[in-house]
Protein backbone atom coordinates (compact mmCIF):
# COMPACT_ATOMS: atom_id res chain seq x y z
CA UNK A 1 0.00 0.00 0.00
CA UNK A 2 2.72 2.12 0.61
CA UNK A 3 4.80 1.82 -2.96
CA UNK A 4 0.82 2.12 -4.17
CA UNK A 5 0.73 5.75 -2.24
CA UNK A 6 4.00 6.80 -2.92
CA UNK A 7 3.21 6.29 -7.01
CA UNK A 8 0.21 7.94 -6.67
CA UNK A 9 1.72 11.03 -4.84
CA UNK A 10 4.54 10.85 -7.74
CA UNK A 11 1.85 10.96 -10.37
CA UNK A 12 -0.42 13.95 -8.81
CA UNK A 13 3.35 15.45 -8.54
CA UNK A 14 4.66 15.11 -11.93
CA UNK A 15 1.05 15.88 -13.42
CA UNK A 16 0.96 19.33 -11.59
CA UNK A 17 4.38 20.51 -12.31
CA UNK A 18 3.62 19.74 -16.02
CA UNK A 19 0.54 22.09 -15.78
CA UNK A 20 2.79 25.17 -14.17
CA UNK A 21 5.50 24.40 -16.55
CA UNK A 22 3.16 24.27 -19.22
CA UNK A 23 1.68 27.71 -18.54
CA UNK A 24 4.70 29.68 -18.16
CA UNK A 25 5.97 28.26 -21.06
CA UNK A 26 2.57 29.35 -23.20
CA UNK A 27 2.81 32.98 -21.25
CA UNK A 28 6.85 33.23 -22.32
CA UNK A 29 8.60 34.98 -24.77
CA UNK A 30 10.78 31.81 -26.55
CA UNK A 31 14.54 32.32 -26.30
CA UNK A 32 16.59 31.55 -29.30
CA UNK A 33 18.23 28.78 -29.26
CA UNK A 34 21.17 27.27 -30.99
CA UNK A 35 20.47 24.01 -33.17
CA UNK A 36 22.82 21.64 -34.42
CA UNK A 37 25.29 22.97 -37.17
CA UNK A 38 24.32 22.15 -40.74
CA UNK A 39 26.87 22.62 -42.81
CA UNK A 40 26.23 25.57 -45.09
CA UNK A 41 28.37 25.53 -48.00
CA UNK A 42 28.54 29.39 -48.71
CA UNK A 43 28.87 30.34 -45.46
CA UNK A 44 31.88 27.78 -44.95
CA UNK A 45 33.84 29.36 -47.83
CA UNK A 46 34.19 32.31 -45.68
CA UNK A 47 35.63 30.67 -42.82
CA UNK A 48 38.29 28.93 -42.30
CA UNK A 49 38.69 25.00 -41.61
CA UNK A 50 39.99 26.04 -37.98
CA UNK A 51 37.30 28.21 -36.92
CA UNK A 52 34.91 25.93 -38.20
CA UNK A 53 36.43 23.67 -35.88
CA UNK A 54 36.78 26.05 -32.77
CA UNK A 55 32.67 26.77 -33.72
CA UNK A 56 32.25 23.11 -33.32
CA UNK A 57 33.73 22.39 -30.36
CA UNK A 58 32.10 25.43 -28.57
CA UNK A 59 28.49 24.29 -29.24
CA UNK A 60 29.87 20.80 -28.39
CA UNK A 61 30.92 21.67 -24.95
CA UNK A 62 27.83 24.12 -24.89
CA UNK A 63 25.42 20.80 -25.12
CA UNK A 64 27.66 19.32 -22.58
CA UNK A 65 27.12 21.78 -20.00
CA UNK A 66 23.36 22.10 -20.45
CA UNK A 67 23.05 18.17 -20.38
CA UNK A 68 25.13 18.21 -16.52
CA UNK A 69 22.97 21.40 -15.72
CA UNK A 70 19.82 19.42 -16.71
CA UNK A 71 21.10 16.32 -14.97
CA UNK A 72 22.04 18.02 -11.91
CA UNK A 73 18.62 19.71 -11.66
CA UNK A 74 16.64 16.45 -11.76
CA UNK A 75 18.62 14.93 -9.35
CA UNK A 76 18.00 17.83 -6.39
CA UNK A 77 14.26 17.64 -7.75
CA UNK A 78 14.22 13.74 -6.43
CA UNK A 79 16.81 14.53 -3.31
CA UNK A 80 14.07 17.07 -2.80
CA UNK A 81 10.98 14.82 -3.58
CA UNK A 82 12.97 12.04 -1.26
CA UNK A 83 12.97 14.58 1.72
CA UNK A 84 8.96 15.09 1.75
CA UNK A 85 8.00 11.53 1.11
CA UNK A 86 10.98 9.03 1.53
CA UNK A 87 12.44 7.37 -1.27
CA UNK A 88 10.27 5.13 -3.79
CA UNK A 89 11.40 1.62 -3.32
CA UNK A 90 10.29 -1.30 -5.83
CA UNK A 91 10.38 -4.08 -4.51
CA UNK A 92 9.20 -6.05 -8.43
CA UNK A 93 11.75 -6.79 -11.23
CA UNK A 94 10.50 -4.54 -13.94
CA UNK A 95 8.57 -6.36 -16.86
CA UNK A 96 10.83 -7.35 -19.38
CA UNK A 97 7.74 -8.26 -21.74
CA UNK A 98 7.82 -5.45 -23.75
CA UNK A 99 11.42 -6.00 -25.02
CA UNK A 100 11.93 -7.11 -28.54
CA UNK A 101 11.41 -11.14 -28.90
CA UNK A 102 9.65 -11.15 -25.77
CA UNK A 103 6.71 -11.80 -27.00
CA UNK A 104 7.16 -15.19 -28.09
CA UNK A 105 7.84 -15.99 -24.59
CA UNK A 106 4.82 -15.29 -23.75
CA UNK A 107 3.35 -17.67 -26.88
CA UNK A 108 5.05 -20.68 -25.69
CA UNK A 109 4.03 -20.30 -21.94
CA UNK A 110 0.74 -20.41 -23.08
CA UNK A 111 1.35 -23.49 -25.34
CA UNK A 112 2.93 -25.22 -22.69
CA UNK A 113 0.34 -24.35 -19.94
CA UNK A 114 -1.99 -25.77 -22.90
CA UNK A 115 -0.46 -29.42 -22.94
CA UNK A 116 -0.31 -29.15 -19.08
CA UNK A 117 -3.24 -28.18 -18.41
CA UNK A 118 -5.14 -30.75 -21.06
CA UNK A 119 -6.06 -28.79 -23.57
CA UNK A 120 -3.70 -30.11 -25.91
CA UNK A 121 -2.66 -33.65 -26.39
CA UNK A 122 0.98 -33.75 -24.48
CA UNK A 123 4.29 -34.28 -27.37
CA UNK A 124 7.85 -33.97 -26.19
CA UNK A 125 8.57 -33.07 -29.85
CA UNK A 126 6.67 -30.58 -29.30
CA UNK A 127 7.30 -29.33 -26.16
CA UNK A 128 11.00 -29.43 -26.53
CA UNK A 129 10.58 -27.45 -29.64
CA UNK A 130 8.57 -24.52 -28.48
CA UNK A 131 11.24 -22.92 -25.65
CA UNK A 132 14.17 -23.10 -28.36
CA UNK A 133 11.54 -21.33 -31.18
CA UNK A 134 10.53 -18.46 -27.90
CA UNK A 135 14.49 -17.86 -27.83
CA UNK A 136 15.24 -17.84 -31.50
CA UNK A 137 12.29 -15.37 -32.26
CA UNK A 138 10.20 -17.82 -34.17
CA UNK A 139 13.17 -18.04 -36.77
CA UNK A 140 13.61 -21.82 -36.20
CA UNK A 141 11.38 -23.39 -38.54
CA UNK A 142 8.86 -26.58 -36.89
CA UNK A 143 8.38 -28.12 -40.27
CA UNK A 144 12.74 -28.58 -40.65
CA UNK A 145 12.80 -29.54 -37.08
CA UNK A 146 10.19 -32.39 -37.73
CA UNK A 147 12.02 -33.44 -40.86
CA UNK A 148 14.94 -34.01 -39.60
CA UNK A 149 13.19 -35.79 -36.94
CA UNK A 150 11.35 -37.96 -39.35
CA UNK A 151 14.64 -38.75 -41.06
CA UNK A 152 16.44 -39.61 -38.12
CA UNK A 153 13.60 -42.24 -37.15
CA UNK A 154 13.22 -43.83 -40.89
CA UNK A 155 17.14 -44.30 -40.36
CA UNK A 156 16.46 -46.24 -37.45
CA UNK A 157 13.20 -48.45 -38.64
CA UNK A 158 15.02 -49.21 -41.60
CA UNK A 159 18.26 -50.40 -40.05
CA UNK A 160 15.48 -52.44 -37.53
CA UNK A 161 13.77 -54.17 -40.73
CA UNK A 162 17.57 -54.87 -41.89
CA UNK A 163 18.89 -56.57 -38.64
CA UNK A 164 15.73 -58.57 -38.71
CA UNK A 165 14.51 -57.54 -35.11
CA UNK A 166 11.36 -57.92 -33.68
CA UNK A 167 8.32 -55.27 -33.52
CA UNK A 168 9.13 -54.93 -30.05
CA UNK A 169 9.50 -52.10 -27.11
CA UNK A 170 12.89 -53.43 -26.14
CA UNK A 171 14.16 -53.50 -30.32
CA UNK A 172 12.69 -50.11 -30.46
CA UNK A 173 14.81 -48.79 -27.74
CA UNK A 174 17.88 -50.75 -28.50
CA UNK A 175 17.67 -49.35 -32.42
CA UNK A 176 17.37 -46.13 -30.90
CA UNK A 177 20.48 -46.70 -28.41
CA UNK A 178 22.73 -47.77 -31.06
CA UNK A 179 21.77 -44.91 -33.35
CA UNK A 180 22.96 -43.20 -30.28
CA UNK A 181 26.26 -45.15 -29.95
CA UNK A 182 27.71 -46.82 -32.99
CA UNK A 183 28.26 -46.18 -36.79
CA UNK A 184 25.19 -47.75 -38.69
CA UNK A 185 24.95 -48.10 -42.46
CA UNK A 186 21.35 -48.61 -43.41
CA UNK A 187 20.14 -50.01 -47.20
CA UNK A 188 17.43 -47.24 -48.49
CA UNK A 189 14.59 -48.63 -50.42
CA UNK A 190 15.01 -48.15 -54.63
CA UNK A 191 16.35 -50.06 -57.04
CA UNK A 192 19.97 -47.69 -56.84
CA UNK A 193 20.67 -49.81 -53.16
CA UNK A 194 22.37 -46.49 -51.88
CA UNK A 195 23.44 -46.72 -48.48
CA UNK A 196 22.82 -44.35 -45.98
CA UNK A 197 26.01 -44.36 -42.87
CA UNK A 198 25.16 -42.55 -39.30
CA UNK A 199 27.98 -41.68 -37.24
CA UNK A 200 27.69 -41.86 -33.19
CA UNK A 201 26.44 -38.69 -31.75
CA UNK A 202 29.06 -36.89 -29.97
CA UNK A 203 29.23 -35.37 -26.48
CA UNK A 204 30.19 -31.93 -26.26
CA UNK A 205 32.91 -30.78 -23.78
CA UNK A 206 32.92 -27.41 -24.53
CA UNK A 207 30.87 -25.35 -22.68
CA UNK A 208 28.59 -27.98 -21.84
CA UNK A 209 26.93 -26.01 -18.92
CA UNK A 210 25.80 -23.49 -21.96
CA UNK A 211 26.94 -20.89 -19.98
CA UNK A 212 28.69 -19.04 -23.11
CA UNK A 213 26.37 -20.23 -25.62
CA UNK A 214 22.76 -20.88 -24.27
CA UNK A 215 22.24 -23.05 -27.71
CA UNK A 216 24.44 -25.61 -26.58
CA UNK A 217 21.79 -26.99 -24.99
CA UNK A 218 19.29 -27.16 -27.71
CA UNK A 219 17.80 -30.13 -29.54
CA UNK A 220 18.12 -28.14 -32.80
CA UNK A 221 21.93 -27.59 -32.23
CA UNK A 222 22.24 -31.68 -31.47
CA UNK A 223 20.60 -32.25 -35.42
CA UNK A 224 22.72 -29.37 -36.92
CA UNK A 225 26.30 -30.74 -35.57
CA UNK A 226 25.46 -33.82 -34.33
CA UNK A 227 26.97 -33.14 -30.59
CA UNK A 228 24.82 -32.43 -27.72
CA UNK A 229 25.14 -33.40 -24.52
CA UNK A 230 23.41 -34.54 -20.86
CA UNK A 231 20.33 -32.59 -21.53
CA UNK A 232 19.76 -32.35 -25.53
CA UNK A 233 20.56 -36.46 -25.89
CA UNK A 234 18.19 -37.78 -23.71
CA UNK A 235 15.45 -35.29 -24.85
CA UNK A 236 16.25 -36.03 -28.98
CA UNK A 237 16.19 -40.19 -28.00
CA UNK A 238 13.07 -39.58 -26.09
CA UNK A 239 11.04 -37.57 -29.56
CA UNK A 240 12.56 -40.35 -31.49
CA UNK A 241 10.81 -42.89 -29.28
CA UNK A 242 7.60 -41.12 -29.22
CA UNK A 243 7.96 -41.16 -33.20
CA UNK A 244 8.22 -44.86 -33.23
CA UNK A 245 6.10 -45.47 -31.05
CA UNK A 246 8.54 -47.48 -28.13
CA UNK A 247 8.27 -46.78 -24.34
CA UNK A 248 10.99 -44.50 -22.83
CA UNK A 249 11.51 -42.35 -19.78
CA UNK A 250 13.21 -39.44 -18.91
CA UNK A 251 14.91 -39.81 -15.32
CA UNK A 252 17.35 -37.14 -13.76
CA UNK A 253 20.49 -37.10 -11.21
CA UNK A 254 22.49 -34.22 -9.94
CA UNK A 255 23.20 -32.18 -12.75
CA UNK A 256 22.67 -34.45 -15.02
CA UNK A 257 19.34 -36.57 -17.22
CA UNK A 258 19.52 -39.75 -18.47
CA UNK A 259 16.81 -42.69 -19.94
CA UNK A 260 15.24 -45.17 -18.59
CA UNK A 261 13.86 -47.94 -20.18
CA UNK A 262 11.43 -50.83 -19.03
CA UNK A 263 12.10 -54.77 -19.07
CA UNK A 264 9.83 -57.05 -19.12
CA UNK A 265 10.40 -58.37 -15.58
CA UNK A 266 9.13 -55.03 -14.33
CA UNK A 267 12.76 -53.18 -14.09
CA UNK A 268 14.47 -50.36 -15.94
CA UNK A 269 17.60 -50.54 -17.90
CA UNK A 270 19.47 -47.36 -18.11
CA UNK A 271 20.97 -45.98 -21.23
CA UNK A 272 24.25 -42.75 -20.87
CA UNK A 273 23.71 -41.13 -23.74
CA UNK A 274 26.91 -39.07 -22.92
CA UNK A 275 29.65 -41.60 -23.38
CA UNK A 276 27.18 -44.39 -25.33
CA UNK A 277 27.05 -46.84 -22.43
CA UNK A 278 24.34 -49.16 -20.73
CA UNK A 279 24.59 -48.40 -17.03
CA UNK A 280 23.14 -49.29 -13.65
CA UNK A 281 21.47 -47.15 -10.48
CA UNK A 282 24.92 -47.98 -9.06
CA UNK A 283 26.66 -46.12 -11.64
CA UNK A 284 24.70 -42.79 -10.65
CA UNK A 285 24.89 -43.21 -6.81
CA UNK A 286 28.57 -43.35 -7.44
CA UNK A 287 28.68 -39.37 -8.19
CA UNK A 288 28.52 -39.27 -4.29
CA UNK A 289 25.78 -36.12 -4.69
CA UNK A 290 22.24 -38.26 -3.83
CA UNK A 291 21.19 -38.57 -0.46
CA UNK A 292 18.99 -40.78 1.02
CA UNK A 293 16.49 -37.57 1.31
CA UNK A 294 16.92 -37.34 -2.29
CA UNK A 295 16.25 -41.17 -2.83
CA UNK A 296 13.31 -40.90 -0.59
CA UNK A 297 11.36 -38.30 -2.06
CA UNK A 298 11.93 -39.75 -5.48
CA UNK A 299 14.15 -36.32 -6.79
CA UNK A 300 16.48 -38.58 -8.57
CA UNK A 301 16.45 -41.96 -10.65
CA UNK A 302 12.57 -42.03 -10.84
CA UNK A 303 11.62 -42.07 -14.34
CA UNK A 304 9.52 -39.01 -15.18
CA UNK A 305 6.20 -39.35 -16.79
CA UNK A 306 5.37 -37.37 -20.02
CA UNK A 307 3.52 -34.54 -18.52
CA UNK A 308 6.41 -33.98 -15.64
CA UNK A 309 9.03 -34.48 -19.06
CA UNK A 310 6.39 -31.29 -20.48
CA UNK A 311 6.79 -29.62 -17.37
CA UNK A 312 11.03 -29.54 -17.69
CA UNK A 313 10.64 -28.21 -20.56
CA UNK A 314 8.35 -25.27 -18.88
CA UNK A 315 11.68 -24.73 -16.81
CA UNK A 316 13.58 -24.89 -20.32
CA UNK A 317 11.22 -21.62 -21.16
CA UNK A 318 12.19 -19.64 -18.04
CA UNK A 319 15.74 -20.42 -18.11
CA UNK A 320 15.83 -19.20 -22.02
CA UNK A 321 14.00 -16.03 -21.09
CA UNK A 322 16.64 -15.55 -17.73
CA UNK A 323 19.42 -16.05 -19.86
CA UNK A 324 18.18 -13.12 -22.98
CA UNK A 325 16.18 -10.51 -20.96
CA UNK A 326 16.58 -11.41 -16.92
CA UNK A 327 14.47 -12.41 -13.89
CA UNK A 328 10.63 -10.80 -14.08
CA UNK A 329 7.31 -12.02 -12.68
CA UNK A 330 7.18 -14.05 -16.28
CA UNK A 331 10.15 -15.63 -15.12
CA UNK A 332 8.34 -16.67 -11.52
CA UNK A 333 5.25 -17.52 -13.00
CA UNK A 334 6.66 -20.14 -15.40
CA UNK A 335 9.08 -21.93 -12.99
CA UNK A 336 5.98 -22.04 -10.23
CA UNK A 337 3.81 -23.57 -13.23
CA UNK A 338 6.33 -26.28 -13.94
CA UNK A 339 6.56 -26.96 -10.00
CA UNK A 340 2.11 -27.40 -10.04
CA UNK A 341 3.00 -30.65 -12.17
CA UNK A 342 6.39 -31.33 -11.07
CA UNK A 343 6.76 -30.51 -7.06
CA UNK A 344 10.18 -32.48 -6.38
CA UNK A 345 11.96 -30.67 -9.20
CA UNK A 346 15.07 -29.72 -7.05
CA UNK A 347 16.46 -28.02 -10.71
CA UNK A 348 13.07 -25.05 -10.54
CA UNK A 349 12.86 -25.07 -6.80
CA UNK A 350 16.76 -24.19 -6.46
CA UNK A 351 15.60 -21.57 -9.47
CA UNK A 352 13.18 -20.18 -7.08
CA UNK A 353 15.55 -19.21 -4.31
CA UNK A 354 17.70 -17.69 -6.68
CA UNK A 355 14.59 -15.49 -7.67
CA UNK A 356 14.71 -14.18 -4.13
CA UNK A 357 18.41 -13.66 -4.04
CA UNK A 358 18.76 -11.99 -6.40
CA UNK A 359 15.52 -9.96 -5.61
CA UNK A 360 16.87 -9.21 -2.58
CA UNK A 361 19.97 -7.74 -4.18
CA UNK A 362 18.19 -5.71 -6.25
CA UNK A 363 15.78 -4.02 -3.12
CA UNK A 364 19.71 -3.72 -1.28
CA UNK A 365 21.08 -1.85 -4.20
CA UNK A 366 18.09 0.99 -4.01
CA UNK A 367 18.18 0.80 -0.03
CA UNK A 368 21.40 0.12 1.34
CA UNK A 369 20.69 0.35 4.71
CA UNK A 370 18.21 -3.17 4.86
CA UNK A 371 21.54 -4.87 4.93
CA UNK A 372 22.42 -3.96 8.80
CA UNK A 373 18.65 -3.40 9.74
CA UNK A 374 17.03 -5.93 11.89
CA UNK A 375 14.87 -7.73 10.85
CA UNK A 376 11.37 -6.71 12.58
CA UNK A 377 12.42 -3.23 11.23
CA UNK A 378 12.39 -4.48 8.03
CA UNK A 379 9.53 -3.65 5.64
CA UNK A 380 6.75 -6.31 4.99
CA UNK A 381 7.51 -6.09 1.58
CA UNK A 382 11.46 -7.06 2.50
CA UNK A 383 10.92 -9.73 4.97
CA UNK A 384 8.22 -11.54 2.68
CA UNK A 385 11.38 -11.43 0.42
CA UNK A 386 13.61 -12.98 3.13
CA UNK A 387 11.16 -15.17 3.95
CA UNK A 388 10.50 -16.82 0.68
CA UNK A 389 14.69 -17.24 -0.01
CA UNK A 390 14.72 -18.77 3.29
CA UNK A 391 11.80 -21.41 2.75
CA UNK A 392 12.62 -22.34 -0.93
CA UNK A 393 16.89 -23.06 0.44
CA UNK A 394 15.02 -25.06 3.10
CA UNK A 395 12.85 -26.74 1.18
CA UNK A 396 15.99 -27.78 -1.41
CA UNK A 397 18.05 -28.90 1.98
CA UNK A 398 14.79 -31.01 3.22
CA UNK A 399 14.80 -32.74 -0.28
CA UNK A 400 18.15 -33.55 -0.31
CA UNK A 401 19.55 -31.54 -2.98
CA UNK A 402 23.43 -30.87 -3.20
CA UNK A 403 24.96 -29.18 -5.90
CA UNK A 404 27.70 -30.79 -7.73
CA UNK A 405 30.64 -28.90 -8.72
CA UNK A 406 31.36 -29.10 -12.46
CA UNK A 407 34.78 -31.12 -12.08
CA UNK A 408 33.25 -33.89 -10.32
CA UNK A 409 30.73 -34.09 -13.11
CA UNK A 410 32.98 -34.13 -15.89
CA UNK A 411 35.34 -36.49 -13.91
CA UNK A 412 32.25 -38.78 -13.11
CA UNK A 413 31.06 -38.91 -16.76
CA UNK A 414 34.50 -40.44 -17.57
CA UNK A 415 34.11 -43.42 -14.42
CA UNK A 416 31.59 -45.57 -16.47
CA UNK A 417 32.31 -49.20 -16.59
CA UNK A 418 32.76 -50.37 -19.74
CA UNK A 419 33.10 -53.96 -19.25
CA UNK A 420 29.70 -54.27 -17.28
CA UNK A 421 28.00 -52.05 -20.21
CA UNK A 422 29.29 -54.60 -23.12
CA UNK A 423 27.97 -57.33 -20.96
CA UNK A 424 24.35 -55.71 -20.66
CA UNK A 425 24.68 -54.67 -23.89
CA UNK A 426 25.35 -58.37 -25.09
CA UNK A 427 22.89 -59.87 -23.03
CA UNK A 428 20.12 -57.81 -25.06
CA UNK A 429 21.45 -58.79 -27.86
CA UNK A 430 21.31 -62.33 -27.42
CA UNK A 431 17.76 -61.68 -26.19
CA UNK A 432 16.66 -59.69 -29.17
CA UNK A 433 18.70 -62.63 -31.21
CA UNK A 434 16.40 -65.31 -29.39
CA UNK A 435 12.88 -63.30 -30.13
CA UNK A 436 13.81 -63.25 -33.46
CA UNK A 437 14.35 -66.99 -33.97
Amino acid sequence: MKVICLVLISIWAFSTGYSQNANILLNATLPTVQGPAIPNPRYNLSKSSQEIQQQNMRMIEQDMRNYELGKQRRQNQQKEFDKAFGPTIFYQFSSNLDKPGASYYKTAFDSLSSMLNGNRPLSVKKAVFIPEWAYFESALNYREFDGAIKNAAKLILLKMKQDKLPNTDLAKNFAIFKFFSDTIKVKMPGPEKRFVTHYPIRYDFEDFYGEKDWTKGMVSKLLSYQTGQCHSMPLLYLILAEEIGSTAYLANAPEHTYIKIPLSNGKFQNFELTNGHMTTDSYVLKSGYIKAEALANKVYMKPLTKKETVAQSMIDLAKGYRNKYGFDDFYLNAVNTALVHQPNNVNGIYMLANYYYWLYQHVKKQDPSIAYTPKEKLTIEVQQIIDNFNFYNDKLVSLGYEEMPKEVYAEWLKGVEKEKSNQMINAIQENLWYKKK
